[in-house]
């Protein structure tokens, strides 16, 4: 019996061992999966942080200035990285302004290259004091100083808003057309450039009627040249645009309406204001110096909007609100009000998308019709790039 048990439980030892092994190298395998998981998602996490900071995505820096911070010695005056990063701590830390390397690679900081800047809530340091990037020539630059505004009806832009008024029923305002950056001498950020900057301007503007068969009822058409200039806190608008505006074939022959000869050529002068990172007012005054029949030269615009820049809530978006008030003179200075409330995705060049409702009331938004009072809601689409 002896000598059949003794083998027997040999084997049970060795397959023991072996699963003791087998487990082991099991164990070793998943520990390192988890813990090269674990660094990646520290690794992801590090750099949206240090994305938000230096205002770039996935915290790539683009420039020689976005490197990390450094924190000065007094004493010394010797520079010695920062490491520990509080989003949400208070401790003021440095930034360098232009560090220059030496043979080595190795970078000299000196205490008036660094600014202090206090850190905030993620992604919206106190943005007003952060260090621009040089300025230098672009061709077809990224961003515009100057954005267009959210709830301005007149605005180039490509989106649409399928309204409902008590009298007209239910039709479709759409608008086809955007802004277009040419030049720029100033800063390379996307989301907040400064500097001075040329644009290209056009839009076709239409209204459709959804219960005739989808007539055109009118159109306008806008085509300009601004030239922007500003910094993150104020921008400024200085530009010619044309506008003109034309009945539907279809509409005139139903009315028997002849259209009127509405157009404007005039120059145009804006002032924007961001309260802070999000939040902007703005007002603008247009004089026409070539005008058609029922026109007059003087025009104005105002309003306000909210809308949160990128990277705010990326992939989720976040909502936005925008009023804008539009004043004629041949409208004894009366005029429209238009409010829009919705939600927005934004992306790395700070183009914009965004759905939402929207509420006109006041002088028709078409120029053939703005003698005829409208109140409209509808739901609506936009896009900016």
């Amino acid at each position: 019996m002896s000598i059949v048990r003794i083998p027997q439980f040999l084997r049970g030892a060795v397959n023991l061992i072996g699963s003791v092994k087998m487990v082991t190298a099991m164990f070793r395998f998943f520990s390192l999966r988890i813990l090269q998981g674990l660094a990646l998602i520290f690794l992801a996490n590090v750099c949206v942080v240090r994305g938000s900071e230096f205002n770039t995505p996935y915290g790539i820096p683009r420039f020689s200035t976005d490197l990390p911070a450094t924190d000065l010695n007094p004493n010394t005056q010797t520079p010695s990285f920062y490491t520990p990063y509080t989003p949400y701590s208070n401790q003021p830390y440095l930034l360098q302004d232009r560090p220059s390397a030496n043979n080595f690679g190795a970078v000299n900081v000196s205490p008036s290259s660094c600014t202090s800047i206090t850190p905030g809530f993620p992604n919206y340091d106190r943005w007003t004091q952060q260090i621009s990037s040089p300025s230098f020539w672009q061709v077809l630059p990224d961003g515009l100083i100057f954005p267009s505004y959210l709830a301005g009806p007149k605005e180039p832009r490509f989106g649409g808003v399928w309204n409902h008024d008590r009298n007209l029923g239910w039709i479709w305002d759409a608008t086809a057309g955007g802004r277009f950056p040419l030049l720029r001498y100033g800063t390379k950020d996307r989301i907040l450039p400064e500097g001075i900057q040329i644009d290209l301007e056009g839009a076709a503007m239409v209204r459709i009627d959804y219960e005739r068969d989808l007539d055109l009822l009118a159109s306008d058409f806008r085509v300009g040249a601004p030239i922007t200039f500003g910094n993150k806190r104020t921008q400024y608008k200085l530009g010619y645009y044309h506008v003109s505006s034309h009945l539907g074939d279809e509409y005139m022959l139903r009315k028997e309406r002849d259209r009127i000869n509405y157009f404007r050529d005039a120059l145009v002068f804006g002032v924007s204001y961001r309260i802070q990172r999000d939040v902007r007012i703005y007002g603008e005054a247009a004089w026409a110096f070539f005008t058609g029949e029922e026109t007059r030269p003087w025009e104005f615009q105002f309003g306000a909007e909210y809308s949160q820049l990128y990277p705010a809530n990326r992939q989720h978006g976040s909502p936005f609100f925008a009023v804008n008030g539009h004043l004629l003179q041949e409208l004894n200075f009366g005029g429209n009000l238009n409010v829009q409330l919705g939600w927005q995705w934004r992306g790395p060049s700070n183009h914009l998308f965004r759905v939402g409702l929207q509420y006109f009331c006041g002088a028709s938004d078409q120029f053939e019709f703005q003698d005829l009072y409208e109140s409209k809601i509808g739901f609506g689409i936009w896009a900016d790039f």
